[in-house]
């Protein structure tokens, strides 16, 4: 099979005080970033990356940091069909993977 490459980058960047943690988590390993004066730049030579593996701790950091901001569909997703199936114990042990099937959103993600 043919491996097809696209070129990903969004333009004008993201402004970096529309992004809360949990969504700069995700979209870090989904898609290479790039921080400039203007906010964050996602570009990848190679496509976006179908399924993304988190440290727990990572991510309930992320998420309980971006729940001071506001309430994203991102945020209901991860809240829902993720933390709720995670066993109670140590948040730093094992990872969590979230595959790009469960991680399409219907909403747009942030709260800007």
């Amino acid at each position: 099979m043919t491996n097809l490459e696209m070129q990903i980058i969004t333009y004008p960047a993201l402004p970096s005080a529309n992004i809360t943690p949990l969504e700069l988590l995700v979209l870090s390993c989904v898609l290479e970033c790039s921080q400039t004066e203007d906010g964050l730049v996602l570009l990848t030579d190679t496509g976006p990356v179908n399924s993304i593996h988190l440290r727990r701790r990572e991510l309930f950091e992320a998420f309980h940091a971006s729940t001071r901001n506001c309430e994203s569909t991102l945020q209901v997703f991860i809240a829902s069909r993720v933390l709720v199936y995670l066993p109670d114990g140590d948040p730093d042990a094992g990872e969590v993977r979230l595959a790009y099937a469960d991680l399409r959103l219907r909403e747009e993600m942030s709260c800007g």
